[in-house]
């Protein structure tokens, strides 16, 4: 019996390439991807561009519901955390058991704009894990301000 998680990975290198292709800024999101960052504490020290912060201590399922319906439309669902082992992981498996109630209940509607090709099939949405989390983005892409924002090389120094 084998386990198929209902997420895929990307590399960061994918990552920089699709947030080059649409840019975007702390107040003003992508259309095209949503990039979950679940750091709780260790949210400091440096982010993505646009990411939503949503600590893995807040996870609650009032605040995943309410997460599905928010990204209800955005085709491509990125979560990390430092290093995405278990935080990260663990958010976007409980993110798409709930897309999946949603859409069961009809609470949300199913995708069709974009063709599935991961593990949320039903839904037409991706859902990924940012493959080595920040603690890798942050350190390839810190000199690239449309990528990173906030970079402490000091906080990361400690870590």
């Amino acid at each position: 019996m084998s386990f198929k998680p209902p997420y895929r990975y990307m590399t960061a290198s994918s990552l920089s390439s699709i947030l080059k292709a649409s840019p975007a800024t702390s107040n003003v999101p992508r259309k095209n991807i949503a990039i979950v960052d679940v750091r709780d504490d260790d949210f400091e020290g440096g982010n993505i561009v646009g990411c939503i912060n949503v600590p893995s201590t807040q996870m609650s399922d009032e605040r995943v519901k309410e997460l599905v319906k928010d990204l209800r439309d955005v085709p491509t669902v990125v979560f990390h955390c430092s290093l995405s082992q278990q935080r990260g992981p663990k958010a976007a498996r409980i993110y798409s058991e709930a897309r999946q109630a949603a859409l069961a209940s009809s609470q949300v509607s199913p995708m069709t704009s974009k063709q599935s090709t991961a593990g949320d099939e039903q839904s037409g949405q991706e859902i990924y894990v940012l493959r080595d989390g920040f603690a890798n983005f942050g350190q390839v892409y810190k000199g690239d301000a449309t990528l990173v924002e906030k970079y402490d090389e000091e906080a990361w120094a400690w870590r």
